[in-house]
């Protein structure tokens, strides 16, 4: 085995061990993991690694503008809590 291969292995063993879809803890949407690699988040809005967003607030967008209602700092992430129960407090 390589160095390389060594190296790598147990971060590509963490990562398959993650889930790879998964509702999003800010807004309520579906989200999914991408691939090694991400500094910031590795999961994304919608099905589609590839064509996700990161935030929130851009993945409402549906071609006549963005949901206003959603802060632009939340980040796709998974969890328990839902933008109603963030908004109650």
């Amino acid at each position: 085995m390589s160095r390389i291969t060594a190296a790598v292995r147990p971060a590509l063993f963490a990562a398959l061990s993650e889930p790879q879809a998964a509702v999003c803890g800010n807004c309520g949407q579906a989200i999914t993991r991408q691939a090694l690699g991400r500094e910031r988040s590795p999961w994304v809005h919608g099905e589609l690694a590839a064509w996700g967003q990161r935030g929130c607030r851009a993945a409402t967008f549906d071609g006549h503008g963005w949901d206003d209602s959603l802060p632009r700092a939340w980040l796709a992430e998974p969890g328990r809590r839902t933008a109603a129960r963030k908004a109650a407090g």
